[in-house]
């Protein structure tokens, strides 16, 4: 049995392994948050164990020499690799006052994001064929660094996801706030997916970016947040990834406050409902190609190398322009970080 597995197979393993992936992003969790963040990559008969808040409680206090814990924030006493620091620390120790903090600060420092993600999207709600808008990555759990931006992940109606995005993009392009050579606090538009490719795991399956124990995806739908959710879309993206179960047992979704979502309002769906109309058969698919001949028209004369690139692809079913895919790299943190709570004190 490789280490990989061996590392989930108990509660405790499950634990460390929870507090070990959020700790790549210096991100200490509540109990509550532990508890639907259990990493669980064990195949054997414990994979589909069930573990309540009390049985988490009483292993928290079995393993007090690994884990600290401060104003109801648990934490690793012993870093390993933080994606802030890049650097590989062993048994340093961490100061838990210093590392709630940080939370706190970046939970505080996020809200201006949250404020503008919402705002700019009531302009994207007329959009015709947009399915939802969510943020995603790391954003949705208020860890962002004061030079990054604004990730999206974005919904189309199937067969019209080149449409869309040239919409989206025009969009946030008039009101400034496409991200370009400043990406700071900048919305990203680098993930679209058609409403008939939901499933994220047969995607990348079949666009050849499947990698064996996934964890940042498996934490990564487990993590977006709809700020704008057309026909129960966010619902339908949940039941096609139900399988990430296997990898998170708990995981429950994101259920966000009310200023937190647009609904879009009368003038918005008026206009979206007026264009769709326009928009469907044989002239909407018209536009549909016109819109996708004009943006390859511009990948290839001004982003060829962004082209070529393998981790970017291109299609009628998915748009993903993330250039460096750093999944490899977290899986390798993250099982290093384990590791290393493993060794220490045995």
């Amino acid at each position: 049995m490789s280490t990989e597995v061996k590392s989930s197979n108990s509660l405790q393993g499950r634990i460390l392994s929870a507090l070990a992936f959020y700790d790549i992003f210096e991100y200490p969790l509540t109990l509550l948050e532990i508890h639907r963040f259990l990493q669980c990559y064990d195949r054997g008969r414990e994979k589909n164990a069930q573990f309540s808040l009390g049985d988490i409680l009483r292993q928290l206090n079995f393993l007090k020499n690994k884990i600290g814990q401060e104003s109801g924030f648990y934490f690793l006493k012993n870093k390993g690799i933080s994606m802030r620091t890049s650097e590989y620390s062993e048994f340093n120790v961490v100061k838990s006052e210093e590392i709630v903090q940080k939370r706190i600060a970046r939970h505080n420092a996020a809200q201006k994001r949250w404020k503008k993600a919402v705002r700019l999207t009531k302009f994207l709600a007329s959009v015709p064929f947009l399915k939802m808008v969510a943020v995603c990555n790391m954003f949705p759990i208020d860890t962002p660094k004061s030079d990054s931006d604004i990730d999206l992940f974005i919904v189309a109606k199937h067969g019209r996801i080149w449409f869309t995005r040239f919409a989206v993009t025009a969009i946030i392009m008039l009101t400034g706030q496409w991200r370009h050579k400043k990406i700071a606090n900048k919305l990203c538009l680098s993930f679209f997916v058609s409403d008939e490719n939901l499933d994220l795991r047969k995607l990348y399956k079949e666009k050849n970016l499947a990698i064996d124990n996934d964890v940042y995806l498996y934490n990564w739908i487990e993590l977006i947040a709809p700020v704008y959710d057309k026909d129960g879309t966010y619902e339908k993206f949940r039941e096609a990834n139900f399988w990430n179960r296997e990898n998170l047992p708990n995981m429950f979704g994101y259920f966000g406050v009310k200023q937190r979502r647009v609904d879009g309002g009368i003038a918005a769906r008026t206009w979206r409902r007026f264009f769709e109309f326009i928009l469907r058969g044989n002239f909407g698919k018209k536009i549909e190609d016109f819109a996708r001949y004009v943006q390859f028209a511009y990948m290839k004369t001004d982003q060829k190398n962004r082209i070529a690139n393998p981790n970017v692809v291109a299609s009628n079913e998915v748009l993903k322009f993330h250039e460096v895919d750093r999944r490899k790299e977290f899986k390798k943190i993250f099982f290093d970080n384990v590791k290393l709570q493993e060794m220490n004190g045995e």
